[in-house]
């Protein structure tokens, strides 16, 4: 996001797939950073040499531009946040405000479109890689719900079960098929009227939390036979059992290949990777267990412990806790990049019983801090 004055403080009680940047000296309308330009130097002899052409937006942001942080949320589509934002290239939507697309049900026996969703709290489906190999269909888009019965999931199964009235749309549909909008998430829809909106941004692997978290800090999952020999990696989009390695606050060399962290430690750029609060950051501390009341980050979620460039420069110090993460926005030491792991039940992540409100409180206290804080105007935010 760009602009040039601070936002009013979002609501915290409010509880997005939306990028942020921030406010450049001189900068015009949103989105377009304007800045001193910058001549090429004049050579010894002979007229002063003329610019090249105009100075670009990389040019201005790097003149401005002191922190990346990167806010990181869990499992919810660009169509489920932002499928009907104005502009967006979203659910096709007709002339009557109504969707103009539908899935086949194979339990209802008709293709059903979706629907507007108030409810705060989702089942989701399922979302490994052969779930979403399901869901795409070569491309069709519509095998949302054959997914999600084949699961098996109660809700989906039968539809006349009380304690499923919450997770039916108006015809009956799954709440796979649900869509919010500003009613539910106010906070994220204002970050995406005041500032950008990526509508064309995919995810880089269709899988799973870890996988997608491994992609995160590296643009791969792969599972190795030797953890210091990178070429004894092969991709693998399951990995389900490699998370069992991290879990109680072990975090032994797994992945030998190089995520970003290890680039950025090399030429000295500041990093830091935070995470929640009652996170087990060593197997010699206590490691309670998740759940309500819980800040912790699931290990699946807090892979990069787990690199063995992480442990052989030493940079196991720089994964630190949201704690540490406000208290340096304040004093004013946050590093030049930064990671924002979600903790516990604020992920937004479908099934865990919290509502996704939880989650855009978490993401709010965390822009509000920056937005409060001398760093907002060399700032970039980029929430996923």
């Amino acid at each position: 996001m760009l602009g040039p004055s601070r936002l009013p403080a979002a609501v915290l009680a409010c509880a997005i797939l939306a990028a942020a940047c921030t406010a450049a000296p001189g900068e015009g309308s949103a989105g377009r950073a304007t800045g001193p330009s910058s001549a090429t130097e004049a050579p010894t002899a002979g007229p002063p040499a003329v610019s090249s052409g105009p100075e670009t937006r990389l040019d201005r942001a790097r003149e401005t531009l002191r922190h990346l942080v990167f806010i990181v949320q869990e499992n919810r589509s660009f169509d489920h946040y932002f499928g009907t934002f104005p502009g967006a290239e979203g659910i096709p939507m007709g002339k009557d405000g109504e969707p103009k697309v539908c899935v086949p049900d194979p339990v209802l026996d008709r293709c059903v479109p979706p629907y507007h969703d108030p409810t705060l709290v989702q089942q989701g489906g399922p979302h490994g890689q052969r779930h979403s190999d399901l869901d795409v269909h070569g491309g069709r888009m519509d095998g949302f719900i054959r997914t999600l019965v084949a699961g098996p999931n109660a809700c989906a199964d039968d539809r006349s079960l009380r304690s499923c009235r919450d997770d039916l749309g108006p015809e009956g549909q799954p709440d796979v098929m649900g869509y919010h909008d500003a009613r539910e998430i106010p906070n994220y829809w204002a970050y995406a009227e005041r500032f950008v909106l990526q509508d064309h941004l995919f995810a880089p692997a269709d899988s799973w939390t870890l996988p997608a978290h491994l992609y995160l800090v590296s643009a791969w999952a792969a599972r190795c036979t030797d953890p210091s020999d990178p070429m004894s990696c092969r991709s693998d989009l399951g990995l389900e059992d490699l998370v069992d390695l991290q879990r109680h606050g072990a975090h032994p060399p797994l992945y030998a290949w190089t995520p970003i962290t290890y680039l950025l430690t090399e030429a000295g750029v500041s990093w830091a990777y935070y995470v929640g609060n009652d996170t087990c950051r060593s197997p010699d501390e206590p490691c309670p267990r998740l759940g309500e009341g819980r800040r912790g980050t699931p290990p699946a979620q807090n892979p990069l412990p787990s690199f063995t460039t992480t442990h052989e420069q030493d940079d196991l110090d720089r994964i630190r806790l949201h704690a540490d993460l406000f208290r340096e926005i304040a004093d004013g030491t946050l590093p030049a990049v930064s990671w924002v792991m979600p903790a516990g039940r604020n992920s937004e992540h479908p099934g865990n019983g919290a509502p996704l409100t939880r989650g855009q409180a978490h993401v709010t206290r965390v822009v509000n801090a920056i937005m409060r804080s001398d760093l907002w105007s060399s700032t970039a935010i980029f929430l996923t």
